[in-house]
């Protein structure tokens, strides 16, 4: 009996028609477009496709699948860069007031922060809006003595532009997901 069940399977697989989409775009058993979230592909000049992601329709930008700082799995902006926290910059000599260093020239609209718990591997993403480009002092946590100090901005780290960065992006905000088995 378990060896026609198992031909039976192999049959049904073997013999099943990869989908179609209406645009003829041959997908992966599985793959398909939400009302929010659209399949991205590369496609070549020959015809050749393949899925890269998913749009957010609703917030006009590509997402991945990352967990989020709620602990949810969730369709975030397609950022190029995550921010571990080794360290966190600021405008006031406090260090209350975050602001985000980036390359020179690189040209965002969110970034990522990791938890402010370095070494924590189940801690999600958080992703914030940048702001208004920040030219003034720069100050630093030093982990060491736990105090605010004058940012030493040589070396590996520049130049870097600095931003204000905005309020968290709440991550309701973004497409949530579970991940399923079948």
């Amino acid at each position: 009996m378990r060896l026609h069940s198992l031909a039976l399977l192999v049959a049904l697989s073997c013999n099943s028609e990869p989908a179609i989409h209406a645009d003829g775009v041959q997908l992966v058993p599985g793959d398909k477009s939400g009302t929010r979230l659209k399949l991205r592909y590369y496609v070549t000049a020959d015809g050749a496709e393949q899925v890269v992601g998913f749009f957010d329709s609703a917030r006009n930008e590509k997402c991945v699948f990352k967990r989020a700082a709620d602990g949810v799995m969730r369709c975030l902006p397609d950022i190029p860069l995550t921010w571990a926290p080794l360290t966190r910059y600021y405008s006031d000599p406090s260090c209350t007031n975050e602001v985000f260093g980036l390359p020179h020239g690189c040209q965002v609209s969110n970034v990522e922060m990791r938890s402010k718990t370095a070494n924590r591997c189940n801690d999600g993403v958080s992703v914030y809006p940048l702001g208004v480009a920040y030219n003034g002092p720069v100050y630093e946590d030093d982990l060491m003595s736990q105090q605010c100090r004058r940012a030493n901005l040589g070396g590996l780290f520049a130049p870097q532009d600095f931003h204000v960065m905005g309020p968290e992006i709440s991550p309701t905000s973004f497409v949530a997901a579970q991940e399923v088995v079948r």
